[in-house]
């Protein structure tokens, strides 16, 4: 359906041509731009583009002409070059400008709000018994807090110490009790013996006055003849002779001697990690020694 009638004097057009807009111009500037009647055409009246060939008003500049010649080739006139007028107020708005200016002013907005926030923060904190008050009782528990990491560690240490102390009481117990010991274990030979020589009947009796069982003890025992010479050396070994007790080991005989001599030559207790042993030389005397019963 044709658009409807609109006075051809005094009527503007715009066009659309390669996706670009024209306008306004005359029905003469028209005819000028080479428009067709696909060409899409608007004026004020008009809700949408319309193509050409449908608006009335312009129904003069399509009228059928003559076909050309045979063999003639003939070429259309070059479209003449029209000054982009500037778009009017009136035209459309540049959509994709409005919204970069759109997004700037919001960007700008919020980034005051930002600011306006820390700065209504820090003045509210300065400002704000109760924030500094959460913050003096926050350094308070935290002072309380490491007083108490620094009693335990002091406790900690004085334990230690403590434990030390005893430890090394302990040990020189040990030491006094190891140093006294031998002198409490006491040996005695009883035996028969012939004028002509010989021993026979003979027994030790290990007698131990201290506090601890000794768990093994070791006796030589020296068979003496008339002329005060060794005539041979027996080893004895008794077993868990009991705290503040005795006990008997048999001697063998002999059938020269008329004397039996006995010794301590060993002791082992356990419970006091104590290991003696009997080396007769003159000049250990001279040799101070804090432990030397303690087991190594």
């Amino acid at each position: 359906m044709l658009s409807p009638f609109n006075s051809k004097n005094t009527m503007t057009f715009f066009y659309a041509k390669n996706d670009e807009k024209f306008g306004p111009v005359s029905i003469a500037e028209l005819k000028e731009a080479g428009i067709n009647k696909d060409t899409l055409i608007w004026y004020e009246g008009l809700d949408t583009w319309q193509k050409a060939g449908n608006v009335l008003e312009l129904a003069d500049l399509f009228k059928s002409v003559p076909p050309p010649l045979p063999n003639m080739k003939t070429a259309p006139p070059p479209i003449p070059k029209i000054e982009k007028k500037k778009e009017s107020n009136t035209s459309v708005p540049d959509t994709k400008r409005y919204n970069t200016k759109i997004l700037g002013v919001a960007l700008i907005a919020v980034a005051c709000i930002i600011v306006l926030f820390i700065v209504f923060k820090v003045f509210n904190n300065s400002n704000n018994p109760l924030a500094n008050t959460t913050k003096s009782d926050s350094h308070s528990e935290q002072t309380t807090q490491q007083n108490n990491n620094q009693q335990q560690d002091n406790e900690r240490l004085a334990e230690q110490q403590r434990q030390e102390r005893l430890r090394q009481q302990e040990e020189q117990r040990m030491i006094a009790i190891r140093n006294a010991f031998p002198e409490n274990v006491k040996v005695e030979a009883n035996y028969d013996y012939s004028d002509l020589g010989g021993i026979d009947n003979a027994f030790v009796i290990i007698y131990n006055n201290n506090d601890y069982a000794i768990d093994e003890v070791s006796i030589s025992a020296f068979y003496i003849k008339r002329n005060g010479e060794t005539y041979k050396t027996e080893y004895l070994t008794a077993n868990n002779i009991p705290a503040k007790g005795k006990i008997i080991v048999m001697a063998p005989p002999s059938d020269r001697g008329i004397k039996l001599d006995v010794d301590i030559s060993e002791i082992y207790v356990r419970d006091i990690n104590l290991c003696f042993t009997f080396i007769w030389n003159p000049l250990s005397q001279e040799i101070e020694q804090e432990d030397p019963y303690k087991c190594q």
